[in-house]
């Protein structure tokens, strides 16, 4: 199982990142990795099947091998062969053969379970960070002091050390770094998805994260903007301008009623 979530871990993304992929030419390297862990997922799979085949074979001779034995053994102590003892006895060894053929299945299914309980149960027993405020008491829209995050517990660094930030409500702040410098780590702390080693963090009211990637409905502009919501005319009107969209509007034929494809494809990204 483990060799089988690291190929579907690169499959998806390889196919999450399609086009960089595809522009920079990297599809041997993709497949040279996706290769190496199917090598080894084949090999685990080919001594699981021959093991199981090993397994009928047993099961499918226990029952001949054993009543020959015990016939042998009977007649070598010279006791008589009675009708009921031989038929009593035939009929005992094919009911033992089924458990020996429904055990090791059993095992394997049992083994499958605790896993997956265990993979749900660590999810749902993460621990969260997030700490929020008082919106009443304090001032600060987001309190960072001496922060220390990590996303593996077993990481013996941290992904982020002495985090110190203080951002007052109404504030716009952004955050400027190079590639792969913690700038969305950062982000993810904040919001207690990141586990804290040490520090303090505290938020005031609620927060809102807006993905790199957008989550688009195939449906209307109007439903993709609202998401379930009920029409309220003013703050959609407000909604729309805060965001800049009457002139992208006024290009489509039929305005906010306009059907985008799913995942935006007839929309441009900065739509």
């Amino acid at each position: 199982l483990k060799a089988a979530d690291e190929r579907m871990l690169i499959v998806n993304e390889a196919l999450q990142g399609i086009r960089y992929v595809k522009l920079s030419s990297w599809e041997a390297t993709i497949e040279a990795r996706v290769s190496a862990v199917r090598a080894r997922e084949m090999l685990m799979i080919r001594r699981s099947h021959l093991l199981f085949g090993i397994q009928q074979g047993l099961v499918a001779m226990m029952p001949v091998l054993a009543t020959v034995v015990t016939f042998l053994t009977h007649a070598a102590l010279g006791r008589p062969f009675e009708i009921e003892v031989v038929l009593m006895s035939i009929s005992f060894f094919e009911q033992m053969s089924l458990g020996f053929l429904t055990l090791p299945n059993t095992l394997m299914y049992i083994k499958i379970f605790s896993l997956s309980i265990t993979r749900v149960g660590k999810l749902l027993l993460h621990s969260d960070s997030y700490v929020p405020m008082d919106r009443s008491k304090h001032d600060v829209g987001i309190s960072v002091n001496d922060g220390s995050f990590h996303w593996s517990p077993k990481s013996p660094q941290p992904t982020l050390s002495g985090i110190t930030l203080q951002v007052g409500r109404g504030e716009l702040v952004a955050v400027v770094g190079r590639v792969a410098s913690g700038k969305s780590s950062l982000a993810s702390a904040v919001l207690g998805l990141m586990s804290k080693r040490s520090g303090e963090v505290l938020t005031g009211g609620s927060c809102a994260f807006v993905p790199q990637a957008p989550q688009i409905l195939n449906a209307s502009v109007r439903e993709n903007i609202l998401f379930g919501m009920p029409m309220d005319g003013p703050r959609y009107r407000r909604a729309l301008h805060a965001c800049r969209l009457e002139q992208d509007l006024a290009q489509f034929e039929e305005g906010d009623l306009t059907e985008i494809g799913e995942k935006g494809i007839t929309i441009s990204g900065g739509q």
